[in-house]
């Protein structure tokens, strides 16, 4: 009778253990689930925040937003944006040295190729920019970096290397297809025509030459093919006021 007793507090003891563990392991299960959603949502909230900041061009807060994101969120596109806002607001040595680690870190990331791109035109590596541009298009044949080496050509008076460019973009692939983005007037981006995008350019080659009347028949040229072509109508504009003060 007694080794009844015995094995049946031993029993008793046995159960007791395995509830107990039981229960601390679902109350550890359920601690962790919590934590989880507060995380979740403090990302969810920041998230929000962070684009309600990029589309008032707040970028300094938007900066701070990534920030509190990236304290809970391992994903590595956020280090991008992080690269892209550096870029933004000027913060080259912080754009440089993360781009370079990103680089390193993924090498094939095009993403951080163009912004290292952007960095190295910011510092006035000029050269250094027109050669990431290069093995950037040269990756991927994507129209997109033949504009940009366009654009710095054109800031750069390269006139050469410009009318080249612009003749490669006129035999490519996608050039009646694609749509690269120019600013607005409202400060948002808007997307034009390739063809236009080109007349745009070649106006200005002509203003360069003092041919007034070439760049306005490319420009309303331009306007047919796109007529809410803000720069092209500005351009337009500033010629032709410019044209008639030489009549006085």
């Amino acid at each position: 009778m007694k080794l009844n007793h015995f094995y049946l507090l031993i029993f008793s003891l046995l159960i007791f253990s395995f509830v107990s563990c039981n229960q601390s392991d679902i109350k550890e299960e359920i601690k962790k689930e919590r934590e989880e959603a507060i995380i979740k949502e403090r990302i969810t909230f920041h998230s929000k925040v962070y684009q309600k900041a990029i589309e008032m061009k707040d970028y300094s807060s938007a900066l701070t937003y990534v920030y509190a994101i990236m304290a809970d969120d391992s994903n590595e596109t956020w280090y991008d944006t992080l690269a892209q806002l550096y870029t933004v607001l000027d913060k080259l040595q912080e754009a440089d040295k993360l781009t370079e680690l990103r680089s390193e870190v993924d090498p094939n990331n095009t993403n951080i190729q163009y912004l290292k791109a952007q960095t190295l035109l910011s510092k006035g590596d000029v050269d250094g920019a027109v050669n990431m541009f290069k093995k950037l298009y040269e990756a991927s044949d994507s129209i997109k970096y033949l504009f940009d080496l366009v654009g710095v050509y054109q800031a750069t008076n390269k006139t050469k290397q410009f009318t080249e460019t612009l003749a490669e973009i006129k035999k490519h692939r996608s050039y009646k297809t694609y749509a690269i983005e120019t600013p607005s007037r409202t400060g948002e981006k808007q997307l034009i025509s390739a063809q236009a995008a080109v007349l745009f350019y070649e106006s200005y080659a002509d203003i360069n030459k003092g041919n007034f009347t070439s760049a306005l028949k490319k420009l309303d040229d331009a306007l047919k093919i796109q007529p809410d072509f803000e720069m092209a109508s500005e351009l337009k504009n500033r010629i032709k006021t410019q044209m008639s003060g030489y009549k006085y």
